[in-house]
């Protein structure tokens, strides 16, 4: 390469290092890959660094050794973080066009009853799996704060259905067993006495259970509701 012009590598020692265009052809690619839902790993930092050296005409390539100081050198951009498993038809839900949809109807229903805040409480179901998918550490975008792993969901769950007021105050949850009768032995423990317990084949919740919560949830709430409607 004559001097002067812009080198595509340069080698320090015996190993080569991409320089110039070929770095941002690289970060371009990992971020890609973050949006499109594959987010990379350091392996496949290397991989793409060693085909931009091949396209580009060297003979020798760059190690994960490198990919680490790589990494070092961008972490203005990128940074490695480690998955979270999520089920994966969980996963596939997450649209942002139907997310914004949900809190419009949320925002418009809120107006029409004339909700107040302290009446608004969040509902979540979390399953705990038994026998957890290990993570992995991705490379993602530098203001990504996390990154979803699918889970296939081929293993047994212990569900929780757990509620939380605007204002902090908690309603006590209810735990779900898949199909199998518990012992009362096993929950000789300080487990608040105003817990639910159920047992469901499937491990999750259905109509059935939530219709009890929803009572349960009354129970715990009616009492300081402020106007005639909660949410």
């Amino acid at each position: 390469m004559e001097a002067g012009s812009l080198s595509l590598f340069h080698e320090r020692g015996t190993q080569l290092e991409v320089t110039g265009p070929q770095n941002h052809a690289v970060k371009d690619y990992l971020t890609i890959l973050h949006y499109a839902g594959t987010s990379a790993n350091l392996e496949t930092l290397v991989l793409s660094a060693n085909r931009v050296l091949f396209y580009s005409g060297a003979t020798g390539t760059v190690s994960r050794r490198w990919g680490k100081r790589w990494m070092v050198r961008h972490a203005e951009f990128l940074k490695i973080l480690k998955t979270k498993p999520m089920h994966i038809k969980r996963l596939a839900a997450h649209v942002v066009e139907d997310i914004n949809n949900h809190f419009t109807d949320f925002c418009w229903c809120k107006d029409k009853w004339s909700i107040y805040d302290d009446n608004m409480s969040n509902f979540d179901e979390s399953g705990f799996p038994i026998g957890v998918t290990t993570s992995e550490q991705v490379i993602i975008p530098v203001d990504c704060t996390v990154v979803y792993q699918a889970d296939p969901a081929n293993r047994e769950l212990v569900t929780t259905i757990k509620t939380l007021n605007y204002n902090g105050k908690k309603v006590p949850s209810i735990i779900i067993f898949s199909s199998a009768y518990q012992l009362q032995k096993h929950f000789n423990n300080d487990i608040d006495g105003d817990i639910l317990f159920a047992r469901l084949a499937s491990g999750y919740s259905n109509n059935k259970i939530g219709l009890i919560y929803f009572k349960h949830f009354n129970l715990f709430t009616e009492s300081s509701t402020k106007g005639s409607y909660c949410m």
